[in-house]
């Protein structure tokens, strides 16, 4: 499995300015996050994503598992799978998580990518800006136009999968 590394930071509630005033050129896509009973006693995580391109409305859907090494290092595998088989792994739904609904948005600052999530329904409010690297000791060169609350990489409660635990409250 491909390790996925990456940092988080999670943004004050007025951290984001709007659009209009967003100084870097992004893209935006729509995600509803459904996590899965994992088929593996091995799995951290599974999960199945519905994503919609904010640019031109493609649908696409994708099965992930996640196998937790560290805070913040995953052994992770994407699929791309078709709008049936993503139909087909809802019957695997697991009832104590909520969907995950946010708009993320991916840019580039400073020649690094990041992805900004900005979480609706019961994560209203919430917004968290994550950073894939090559390792841990990569430094981060943070946009200094969002307001970073502080980091959050090793908290366990700000990984999609206890999110999706903690909205269902």
């Amino acid at each position: 499995m491909p390790l996925e590394i990456e940092k988080k930071f999670l943004l004050s509630t007025d951290g984001i300015p709007s659009l209009a005033l967003w100084p870097v050129s992004m893209e935006t896509e729509k995600i509803a996050q459904v996590y899965l009973v994992p088929h593996d006693a091995k799995i951290t995580s599974e999960r199945v994503r519905m994503s919609m391109c904010g640019r031109n409305g493609d649908i696409t859907y994708t099965h992930t598992t996640k196998v937790r090494i560290t805070d913040g290092v995953h052994e992770e595998e994407n699929h791309k799978i078709s709008e049936s088989k993503y139909s087909e792994l809802l019957y695997r739904l697991d009832p104590g998580m909520s969907t995950i609904l946010k708009t993320r948005c991916v840019f580039t600052w400073e020649n690094q990518v990041f992805e900004l999530d900005v979480f609706a329904g019961p994560l209203l409010g919430l917004a968290v800006l994550e950073i894939e690297l090559t390792s841990m000791g990569v430094e981060v060169k943070l946009p200094p136009w969002l307001r970073i609350e502080r980091e959050v990489t090793a908290e366990p409660g700000f990984t999609n999968a206890a999110l999706a635990r903690k909205s269902g409250l």
